[in-house]
């Protein structure tokens, strides 16, 4: 089971200007247009090691590559990168790929006006 943590990315930019590695104007930017802080880990960034995003799809097909009868389970949360993995997955057919979504309730409440 892949249980991906990439989104939690900003503890992990939070030590890392607590030691020097990142500035303070970073920080105040994460997530802007314009940052290289984004979302997701990005093994770009000096201190973090791996990028992560949807790792069960990228797993699904390198054992289907293989020739690996492994059935692979991922949990995502309700955002667009899922969609976008679904539709990978699809396009390749990943047969051996089980997926769990977790539909975060605050995108079903009416938009206040």
């Amino acid at each position: 089971m892949v249980l991906s943590k990439g989104h939690d990315v900003v503890t992990q930019y939070a030590c890392l200007n607590e030691i020097g590695w990142l500035l303070d104007d970073e920080i105040l930017r994460y997530f802007a247009n314009d940052t290289r802080l984004k979302s997701l880990a990005n093994a770009h960034i000096p201190g973090i090691e791996v990028t992560t995003g949807l790792l069960g799809v990228g797993l699904a097909l390198g054992a289907k590559t293989k020739n690996r009868p492994h059935l692979l389970h991922a949990c995502w949360d309700n955002k667009r990168a899922t969609w976008e993995a679904a539709l990978f997955a699809a396009q390749f057919q990943l047969d051996n790929l089980l997926v769990i979504i977790d539909v975060d309730k605050q995108w079903e409440q009416p938009m206040e006006s």
